[in-house]
């Protein structure tokens, strides 16, 4: 009975310890200024692996009697950022307001172009039937770059801006709000204000 008395006293000392230098740190003034906000803005990314088999046709010429098709596998990585360049911050620190007014302009959620890692491109001849005008290399750049197209297009529709411009408001919502400022973020494109 005494240990677990003598436990509990412990227990609470510690407690008590902890309660104390929490009370003594949050004292200390807290400073918030446009390069803090930046950095903890870059924090904002959305990023997408994709996967794509994009199938290309090449048309037929006289006299060829079929056309030239080739599928290209294509694996790519996008991002969705913030570009703080496109930000207004207005910061209001006085006894009775701590507001933090953050514009982004238009322009502000870049979408990266698409990443694509050695052996990310795969192309693969399905049928070149044409002896006067075959397949070449010319034609296989751009079958790559219609899947690489299709990736982009991919992410940009399943909503890659207006989830970085969520993932900004949220991070820079709660690190304002944990330092005691009341944050008012908008987009000048309405379609982002989510």
């Amino acid at each position: 009975m005494w240990k677990a008395i003598g436990a509990a006293v412990v227990a609470a000392l510690i407690m008590g310890g902890i309660v104390y230098w929490v009370m003594q740190h949050q004292k200390q003034p807290v400073v918030v200024n446009v390069d803090s906000i930046k950095n903890i803005a870059q924090l904002a990314t959305i990023e997408y692996r994709i996967s794509t088999a994009r199938p290309w046709k090449k048309k037929k010429k006289f006299p060829e009697w079929k056309e030239a098709m080739l599928i290209v596998f294509a694996t790519g990585k996008i991002t969705g950022s913030v570009d703080l360049q496109q930000t207004v911050i207005d910061i209001f620190d006085t006894a009775e307001k701590k507001l933090v007014k953050i514009k982004f302009k238009k322009g502000a959620i870049v979408v990266s172009p698409v990443g694509i890692n050695e052996g990310g491109l795969y192309p693969v001849t399905c049928s070149d039937p044409n002896i006067f005008h075959p397949l070449n290399d010319d034609d296989t750049k751009m079958a790559q770059n219609a899947a690489i197209k299709a990736i982009k297009e991919a992410a940009i529709k399943d909503g890659i801006e207006s989830k970085t411009a969520v993932q900004a408001k949220l991070i820079l919502t709660n690190f304002l709000q944990g330092l005691g400022y009341k944050a008012e973020i908008e987009f000048e494109d309405k379609s982002l204000n989510i």
